[in-house]
Formats: structure tokens, sequence, C-alpha cells
């Protein structure tokens, strides 16, 4: 096993670690106080879990679609050993997709400070979602209005901000 490899099951038990904790740690909220940090740690978990796994059977292709969509996909990760994968990476790119990410996120806490969280997300989401991953305008739309609508209600409605 590769040091690569074995940092990234370290990783992934970490973050399995702080999901598991987070989840009981929120049992001991009050019930509507324990919700985010319940569905928070809950989401993390499976998604964590499922990435550990991927990375422990890298040749299952039950999860390759966790290696070959999204910004850091890779499509072919089926066919080609560890050092080829190297040597085809282009680095720059990456740190490049890296910075454009941390300056969403920064623009995104700038103006979350000065307008409202409720009209910020969607709308940053959309741009993220059309300009940056290059998505589809209406995929961009159906997931920013979605994502709108769960805010909404989760912070709007049911925690009564």
């Amino acid at each position: 096993m590769k040091q690569k490899s074995i940092d990234r099951h370290i990783f992934s038990m970490f973050l399995i670690f702080f999901s598991l904790t987070t989840i009981v740690i929120s049992l001991d909220f009050r019930s509507i106080a324990r919700v985010f940090p319940l569905t928070f740690g809950i989401f993390t978990f499976v998604l964590v879990f499922l990435q550990f796994l991927s990375d422990l059977f890298p040749k299952n292709k039950i999860f390759g679609f966790m290696r070959t969509q999204g910004l850091a996909g890779n499509a072919n990760f089926n066919s080609k050993s560890d050092d080829e994968q190297k040597e085809n990476i282009n680095t720059k790119n990456e740190w490049k997709t890296v910075f454009n990410i941390f300056i969403w996120l920064l623009i995104f806490v700038i103006v979350i400070r000065y307008v409202s969280y409720f009209i910020v997300v969607p709308i940053f989401l959309f741009l993220f979602l059309k300009f940056l991953s290059k998505e589809t305008w209406k995929t961009s739309s159906l997931v920013a209005i979605c994502a709108g609508a769960v805010v909404y209600l989760l912070f709007g409605l049911v925690l009564g901000r």
C-alpha cells in the first residue's frame, strides 16, 4: 500500500470519527437544537464512509461514480496504475481549481455579512454550479431553487430565525 493511500485512509477514519462524535454529542441537545448537528453528522458519516470504501476498494465498479464525476474527477481510474495517474495529473489546474473554490467561499462569507442568508445561498450556489462547475442552466437552477427552499424551511420555519 502506498503512502498516499495510507494517508487517505487515516484522514477518512478521522472524518468518520468526527462525524460519529458529532452525532453522539448532538443526541444530548434539545430536540430543536439537535436538528442541524445531527443532520450534518449523519450525512457526513454516510458520505465519508462511502469515500473510505471507495479508497479501500479502488477497482470495485460500485464506487466508480465517485472517481469519474465532479471537479476533481478522474475518468481513467480503472485502466492505469498510480504511477501513470501521477504523470497525467496536472497539478497546476488542480491548484487553480482549489484557489477558485477558496475565492468563491471567501466572497460568499463577505457577501453573507451584508445580505440575507436566504438570498445569498441560492444565488451563490447557482453561480458556482453554472460558471465554475459548468453545469447546465436547468441543473444549476433546479439545485439552487431546491437548496434555497431547504434553507428557508430549515432556518426560516423550523428553527424560527
